[in-house]
């Protein structure tokens, strides 16, 4: 029995998990880390590839037949958003993947690249959502405030008939492989100027930042719009420019 207040939809299309999973064991994980498994169709596969796999999955009426079906794994039963990340101890070479709730996919993301745990992530999500973390697209708030954790790619595209109960939306699988090259000078300031360029999406830089920072007349990137920017642009900007609300200046956008 599927519950929709879990947002469940169970990935059932066997040659192309087959497919996934291979891409995912081409980057040579130590070990996975699997949110919410499911049925455990893709958690059975990484286990006959000998991966070591840690599966959290916060269905209870699921776990009993996860453990029975997948000896070898190891299935925690937890919501994932209460889970303490930074407790756990996983290899250094983990690798996550998820074939993520659509409800709750960017909170699952964003507390990923707020711990420490591993540095390459496999997830599938809604493709509406998938272009807006991919560079697909104009660029967007999510985009952004991703990018400055991790470079995203969309690997392929999943149809509806893929998964049981069929969802209403195409899916997309993607990639996330953390960032640690940027150079940033103040990471909060930069996450409080990008929020507040694309606060009203369709005007300039100059109408969006006007009060909030001290900006040349004569720099004309203060006339485009954000989606008009690239990433390397807003992290120019932050490192020159300073916001003036230091009040705000953890508040962190959603991504």
């Amino acid at each position: 029995m599927f519950k929709k207040s879990l947002g469940q939809n169970f990935f059932n299309n066997p040659t192309l998990a087959d497919k996934i999973v291979d891409l995912i064991v081409q980057t040579s994980p130590e070990s996975i880390l699997e949110i919410g498994p499911g049925d455990g169709f893709f958690t059975q596969r990484f286990a006959n590839k000998g991966l070591a796999v840690t599966a959290i999955e916060k269905d209870s009426s699921l776990i009993d037949n996860l453990k029975r079906k997948i000896p070898s794994a190891n299935f925690i039963e937890s919501d994932f958003m209460d889970y303490k990340l930074d407790e756990a101890n996983f290899p250094e070479k983990t690798t996550v993947f998820g074939s993520l709730p659509y409800n709750i996919a960017k909170q699952i993301i964003r507390k990923f690249f707020k711990s420490s745990i591993a540095s390459n992530f496999f997830f599938i999500l809604q493709r509406e959502v998938a272009l807006k973390y991919s560079d697909q697209m104009k660029s967007s708030l999510i985009y952004m405030t991703t990018k400055l954790y991790a470079d995203t790619k969309i690997l392929l595209n999943i149809n509806p008939g893929s998964f049981i109960p069929r969802p209403k939306v195409e899916s997309s699988l993607v990639q996330m492989k953390r960032n640690s090259n940027i150079q940033l000078v103040n990471q909060s300031n930069f996450l409080q100027l990008v929020k507040l360029a694309y606060g009203k999406p369709r005007k300039t830089l100059r109408n969006n930042l006007k009060g909030q920072i001290e900006f040349e007349d004569k720099n004309q990137i203060f006339n485009k719009r954000a989606e008009d920017l690239k990433f390397i642009d807003f992290v120019a900007l932050s490192n020159r420019y300073k916001c003036y609300n230091p009040s705000n200046e953890r508040e962190e956008p959603n991504f």
